[in-house]
């Protein structure tokens, strides 16, 4: 009785959890949105007036002026590819929802990175087959390619290893999938900000911190969850929550009888 009390109770907390960040995500996107749009065309104004000037230079006589147009010509793409973030991250996506299994999603994942997998670093998988959520396969695959990159990046050097893998929870409705890494970990105060858009612990210019926000927002519209654990110098944890497709569950039960 206790037992089943304090899973209630944390069940309870964990929804009032998500329902908060989700109300701070809808805020920011609106925001985030008009903001985007307003920033969008004195940018476009910059960069195509700046590509004008690289065109009609001499960069022979004119050296540092050309040079000084080129950083100004880097750095606004790199602000155009984080309005175009904002935008993506407000935007309202169409999800088309399919059977499917978790392990194919996984196993193309590990094909996109496999290129980037640093020597020493083992990426490893544990997925059964028999898995089987309602999903829009392209955005899953983004949401835990996102995680997985993040995760081989936590890394700073070898040894290490990323894994992950999946269960059915203790009521066999839902997926619990995890992506863990042994990387150098989250400070603990900054655990509740890091779903947040813009927040990153990378280094300027490594990244523009809407990754995990996307992340939170894909699975929250395949009504699943997003939570994660950590421990600095020891490694992370993000743990997805995700329904399992009931039919397939139902004629899976009814087979074994």
């Amino acid at each position: 009785m206790l037992r089943a009390f304090n899973k209630m109770v944390t069940d309870l907390e964990e929804q009032q959890e998500q329902l908060f960040q989700a109300k701070k995500l809808s805020s920011i996107g609106t925001l985030a949105s008009g903001t985007a749009h307003q920033i969008n065309n004195p940018l476009n104004n910059i960069a195509t007036s700046c590509q004008i000037a690289i065109s009609e230079i001499d960069p022979e006589q004119n050296p540092l002026v050309a040079k000084m147009l080129e950083t100004i010509n880097q750095e606004t793409q790199r602000a155009g590819e984080i309005v175009r973030g904002l935008l993506e991250f407000s935007r309202a996506q169409t999800f088309s929802l399919q059977p499917y299994q978790l392990v194919k999603v996984v196993n193309r994942v590990k094909q996109l990175v496999a290129s980037e997998i640093p020597a020493g670093v083992n990426l490893d998988t544990d997925i059964p087959d028999d898995i089987i959520l309602l999903i829009d396969v392209q955005k899953m695959i983004e949401a835990l390619l996102n995680l997985t990159i993040n995760a081989l990046q936590s890394i700073p050097k070898a040894p290490g290893a990323v894994t992950i893998y999946a269960d059915k929870d203790e009521d066999g409705k839902n997926a619990v999938i995890t992506v863990a890494d042994t990387g150098t970990g989250i400070d603990k105060e900054n655990l509740p900000k890091i779903f947040d858009p813009f927040f990153t612990t990378k280094n300027a210019g490594n990244g523009t911190g809407l990754g995990l926000a996307v992340v939170y927002g894909i699975i929250k519209k395949q009504n699943g969850s997003t939570r994660v654990e950590s421990e600095k110098g020891k490694g992370t944890r993000f743990i997805i929550t995700l329904p399992l497709h009931m039919e397939y569950e139902d004629e899976h039960s009814s087979g074994k009888s």
